[in-house]
């Protein structure tokens, strides 16, 4: 059985992945997690959402402001056709868009299957990854960055790896094969 067996993820119903839209982490996630549930972190949507409006509208322009809270409405309901249309239409054909626009507008389409807010919700899945961030927080840093703690990469993973354990509560379950192996050991 691999790693990911160990971990029980082979009993999971399903499995999702909240990220923002690096390629290099959904690379990451289909070597690893097929099939997965890919969504695109809201925060970092609505932030380039909040970048397409700058680029149409200026800074702090009134008419923006309402512009993303509409589209921000849209995007909540899993509707991206708005957003391209309303480009589009401000935008003569053949005109060019601005390269900083194209590129924004090129990130909505990559991730368009990783959108899908609505049924993300409907289906009950999480649309935002804050409570895996904090997660990390409680588990990671209050126990490895202490004052005046070093660490090797090995002593971390192996002291991570008892903490989630017990976070986890399933130390009963997981110490009696840690024992064993370090008997053999």
């Amino acid at each position: 059985m691999g790693r990911s067996g160990s971990l029980g993820i082979e009993k999971a119903p399903h499995i999702v992945s909240v990220n923002d839209g690096a390629l290099w982490i959904w690379a990451i996630v289909a070597m690893c997690f097929v099939p997965c549930i890919e969504i695109l972190d809201w925060r970092h949507a609505v932030q380039r959402l909040c970048q397409i409006v700058t680029l149409l509208f200026g800074e702090g322009n009134e008419l923006g402001k309402a512009w993303v809270a509409q589209h921000k409405a849209f995007l909540w309901a899993g509707q991206l056709w708005p957003l391209f249309h309303y480009v589009h239409t401000r935008y003569p054909h053949g005109e060019p868009w601005p390269d900083e626009l194209r590129q924004a507008l090129g990130y909505f389409f990559t991730h368009r299957h990783r959108m899908r807010y609505r049924q993300f919700r409907q289906d009950g899945y999480p649309v935002g990854s804050g409570s895996v961030e904090s997660a990390c927080k409680v588990v990671v840093e209050a126990r490895l960055k202490q004052a005046g703690m070093r660490w090797s990469r090995n002593g971390a993973q192996a002291m991570l790896a008892l903490r989630s354990t017990v976070l986890s509560d399933r130390w009963d379950d997981v110490w009696p094969t840690v024992a064993a192996r370090s008997q053999v050991a």
